[in-house]
């Protein structure tokens, strides 16, 4: 009983995942047609004075987590530049992955995203290093088994209110600093594997 207890645990052994951006830019409605793909920042804004709001955008490539894996936890990682008047940050999830940092503007970014209230509202500020974190795992497991590509909106949940976060993007130099996807995933059991639990817990319980 013991052996098949380590052979089933060896199964269902989770794997961990840091994967970086391919693509991250930000886009300003006051300057609808400007690229800034090359930026070192990512914004997310809004100005009353000038009605300046300013939306970010993420693509991760999820080709290295291994074929046939469940998706048990995701957690974006963002560490901020800039932090004015308590923003409050969602990480919409975003079907269209046709985008690219080369070319994204205001006018033809895609803004057929959306957001889950229970798994993509902002988790808090820690450490020195001043982290957002957002625990995306339904969007990210929906990407995985659509087309490997996750795609991701950062924007103020609240466009009418000042507040501004602006955070370090692919390109700005730091490797400390860089936007991330921590990922867990471990392997889907098989119909096999399944029954042998069963008969595992029948016969645990037997004993009992």
């Amino acid at each position: 009983m013991g052996g098949l207890c380590l052979w089933l645990c060896g199964i269902s052994a989770a794997g961990e995942l840091i994967i970086y951006p391919s693509d991250d830019t930000f886009v300003n409605n006051l300057q609808p047609n400007t690229v800034n793909g090359n930026r070192g920042d990512l914004a997310t804004r809004y100005l009353n004075q000038n009605g300046s709001i300013l939306r970010s955008y993420l693509k991760f490539d999820l080709s290295a987590i291994p074929a046939d894996q469940s998706i048990v936890g995701a957690v974006l990682h963002l560490t901020y530049s800039l932090y004015i008047n308590d923003p409050v940050v969602g990480a919409y999830y975003l079907e269209n992955d046709s985008w690219s940092e080369n070319t994204l503007t205001w006018n033809n970014a895609p803004t057929n995203f959306n957001i889950s209230a229970t798994d993509t509202q902002l988790i808090s500020i820690i450490n020195g290093n001043g982290e957002f974190l957002w625990t995306v795992t339904p969007d990210v497991a929906h990407s995985y088994e659509a087309d490997d590509i996750y795609s991701v909106v950062l924007k103020l949940t609240n466009e009418t209110q000042v507040s501004d976060a602006d955070f370090f993007s692919k390109e700005c130099g730091l490797p400390g600093r860089l936007p991330y996807l921590q990922i867990e995933y471990q392997p889907v059991p098989e119909p096999a594997t399944l029954l042998l639990i069963g008969l595992g817990a029948v016969i645990a319980a037997r004993r009992r």
